[in-house]
């Protein structure tokens, strides 16, 4: 077993006979590193400083970036299925070509989206999901000539299961 810190006598007091399994990034400071083509799956980067840091074609799926700085991170390729992004500054990231946002947490503020890349596809996903809420009819149907018809009725039988 590969060892970052490799465990010595009273280690067990010191509480420092933690194990790099490549995972645990928490309050690291990491700018510009470079996660591309990793399964990175379930990793946590809490409080992580991840300026301009790269994770296209990475697996995150599950990841915690919860507190993070993702200023200009790309993500190009990236699987982000159930990606945790709960407070973290995302502002110029690049999803635009993300393979998978679905049930990703986000925060949503004042500067959520400032600056951030994003495809068309994610885009008329999350303006379907507006959509859907209870908003004035004329609004839905703005919304639905920028989705386009055939996108929207397709997004419609996705959420319908059909």
């Amino acid at each position: 077993m590969s060892r970052m810190n490799s465990m010595k006598d009273g280690d067990e007091q010191n509480h420092s006979s933690w194990v790099d399994d490549g995972k645990h990034y928490d309050n690291k400071r990491l700018e510009g590193a470079d996660f591309s083509n990793r399964d990175l799956s379930n990793a946590s980067f809490r409080n992580a400083y991840l300026v301009e840091a790269n994770f296209e074609n990475a697996i995150l799926v599950g990841v915690n970036f919860t507190d993070a700085n993702l200023w200009g991170a790309k993500f190009k390729g990236a699987r982000l299925y159930k990606t945790n992004f709960t407070r973290a500054n995302v502002t110029k990231a690049d999803v635009s070509q993300a393979i998978d946002l679905r049930n990703v947490t986000i925060t949503l503020d004042c500067q959520t989206f400032e600056g951030v890349k994003l495809g068309k596809k994610w885009l008329n996903g999350w303006l379907f999901l507006l959509s859907m809420a209870d908003i004035p009819e004329d609004v839905k149907l703005r919304l639905k000539d920028i989705i386009g018809p055939e996108q929207y009725d397709m997004l419609h039988r996705i959420r319908m299961g059909i």
